[in-house]
């Protein structure tokens, strides 16, 4: 599992302040929340990362946390703060 990624910052430092990119993302976790394959693929794409990089297991993990509507909009939040310092598989603030 890979924590910290720091390649191709910039193009997630415009997703992380694209209010277009936050809202469509918050659309995906709710509609991907219990698909976690497409949950995995949303969140390379989301962070930059290379198709396959982010493993099912962890967007398993991920999904456990995002059951309600408030645990979602705290990931988005989270990764509008956060996201240009890599994927993480845990909702830090509710």
């Amino acid at each position: 599992m890979r924590l910290w990624k720091f390649e191709n910052t910039d193009a997630v430092k415009e997703n992380m302040r694209n209010e277009k990119v936050l809202s469509q993302l918050e659309i995906n976790l709710n509609l991907f929340k219990d698909n976690h394959k497409a949950l995995a693929r949303v969140m390379e794409k989301v962070h930059g990362y290379a198709l396959g990089e982010i493993e099912e297991r962890q967007a398993k993990r991920l999904s456990e946390q995002l059951k309600t509507d408030r645990e979602i909009k705290a990931y988005v939040k989270q990764f509008s703060k956060f996201g240009n310092l890599g994927f993480v598989s845990t909702v830090l603030e509710v």
